[in-house]
């Protein structure tokens, strides 16, 4: 019997041919790649990115439509500013805390914190017996001057009949000369004793008055009072001026102290703005310099003048306080609130400056639209300087006599993402029919597999065939095994 022993490799041969054609076939459907980095080809608002063109066509149409808007660079002196942190604070002069005159009981109370009021209007309604015995008092004083003035006006009623009575008597012939000058002398007396009750009526009244003012009663409550001759424990709270009730502590059965703070009242259109300034920069502020507020997100901003510059440095800020009254009308800016103030001292020579509303900030780096043709704009980076009251230097990346976009670059921003993407599209769409882009075709994409193949990555082929390779040799070595077997 022969024995046929399986000769190693001989049928395993034809596997070697086989890894290499897929190991090839792995390479040629490896997808292109745009960089070593994993870049997938997606865009973001930066120039220096793939398919973001920096130059742009934007037909006459297309400028009108986005409100297109361009000026020519010049040099323009800025303004030297100071920057400095700062608060609001209310108005000393227009802010109000308001308390009862004497102790009291709430009975009423007729606002709210956050309303309006103006001024007189009625906040709250107490109840003072302390104010009804003094009205007591002094009403039980103005009760004797009223009747005095009563008892004068009877007598000098009565002179005056008897004045009447003698002319009569003196014209029929029974009565004497002497009669009717004794009658005119007592119209005399009582015409001075009238006007005497009258004098102290009104004293009596006027104490009266002011006492009650001083327990913080109003004019118009002391007026019904003395019309109407009676007295009342009520006590009225109005608000001595107009503005916002920022302060309310106080609810109905509370019995409050004259020390006690009911309300608080501030005139919120008429504010303080207190910059706080190292004692270094003294030497640029003076009186009456302009100053600029706004809020830290540079959202809101009021102008004031500065009347005022401390005399003393805060021991704990370690700045001098510089204030300026505003008018802020709309009540944008409120007690409390932290702000940024900037403070004109002086102006720079000219230097190169355009609005800020021109510039495009992309990636960190600010960025401006040039126009460089009847239709044609070119995006360019700056070197940017100091800022001031909507302008900024341009240190490098302008030149005088440029002209650049100063309204709708954000707009050019938008369109030229916009034609990038369509430019770089495989949809065969095109891009916007005013906008287009001045060059920069690309066209990365066409090595790519078509289907779902061109998602699969070059290892993914030569993983797939290494799998098939190992298949096949186990396949072919049980082939050879059977063989042996058979001659066997």
């Amino acid at each position: 019997m022969r024995v046929r022993l399986p000769v190693p490799g001989r049928r395993s041969r034809l596997a070697i041919p086989v890894l290499a054609l897929i190991l090839l076939v792995g390479l040629r459907l490896s997808p292109a790649r745009a960089d070593d980095d994993g870049d997938d080809g997606s865009q973001a608002f930066a120039p220096a990115q793939r398919g973001v063109p920096d130059a742009i066509e934007v037909t006459r149409e297309g400028q009108l439509a986005i409100g297109l808007q361009t000026l020519r660079v010049s040099k323009r002196p800025l303004a030297r500013e100071l920057v400095a942190p700062g608060r609001i604070e209310a108005d000393a002069l227009t802010s109000y805390d308001i308390t009862s005159q004497v102790p009291a009981r709430i009975v009423k109370i007729l606002i709210q914190s956050g309303d309006r009021v103006t001024a007189g209007e009625p906040l709250a309604e107490l109840s003072a017996p302390e104010l009804g015995q003094a009205q007591a008092d002094l009403m039980g004083q103005l009760s004797q001057a009223w009747g005095d003035v009563e008892s004068a006006e009877s007598a000098l009623h009565l002179a005056r009949a008897n004045l009447r009575r003698q002319r009569q008597l003196l014209a029929a012939g029974t009565a004497a000369v002497k009669d009717l000058q004794a009658a005119r002398d007592g119209v005399a007396r009582a015409q001075a004793v009238l006007e005497t009750a009258q004098r102290q009526e009104a004293l009596a009244a006027q104490t009266f008055r002011t006492r009650l003012q001083t327990l913080g009663v109003a004019d118009a409550q002391i007026d019904r009072m003395l019309n109407r001759r009676q007295i009342s424990d009520s006590l009225t709270i109005d608000s001595p001026g107009p503005g916002v009730v920022t302060g309310q502590s106080l609810t109905v059965g509370q019995n409050v102290a004259p020390a006690d703070t009911l309300f608080t009242v501030t005139d919120t259109r008429h504010i303080w703005a207190v910059a706080d300034v190292y004692p270094t920069d003294l030497g640029r502020v003076h009186l009456g310099e302009p100053m600029e507020i706004r809020l830290p997100d540079g959202t809101r901003e009021v102008r004031g003048t500065i009347d005022y510059v401390g005399e003393t440095v805060d021991p704990v800020r370690h700045t001098v306080p510089v204030r300026a009254t505003l008018d802020a009308p709309g009540g944008e800016f409120r007690p409390g609130m932290y702000v940024s103030a900037t403070i004109v001292t002086g102006r720079t020579t000219p230097v190169l400056a355009i609005p800020e509303t021109g510039i495009v900030t992309i990636a960190g780096v600010p960025n401006a639209w040039l126009e460089v043709g009847p239709t044609r704009f070119r995006r360019t980076p700056l070197v940017l300087g100091r800022h001031s009251e909507g302008w900024v230097e341009v240190k490098d990346g302008l030149s005088a006599g440029d002209s650049v976009v100063t309204v709708g670059s954000f707009m050019l921003e938008a369109q030229a993402i916009k034609t990038g993407g369509a430019a770089g599209a495989t949809d065969g769409g095109g891009p916007d029919r005013n906008v287009t882009a001045a060059g920069g075709d690309h066209d990365g994409d066409h090595d790519r597999v078509p289907g779902f193949l061109g998602h699969i990555p070059g290892w993914g082929f030569a993983l797939a065939g290494l799998l098939i390779l190992l298949g096949v040799g186990t396949l072919v070595f049980r082939l050879e095994a059977s063989s042996a077997d058979r001659d066997v």
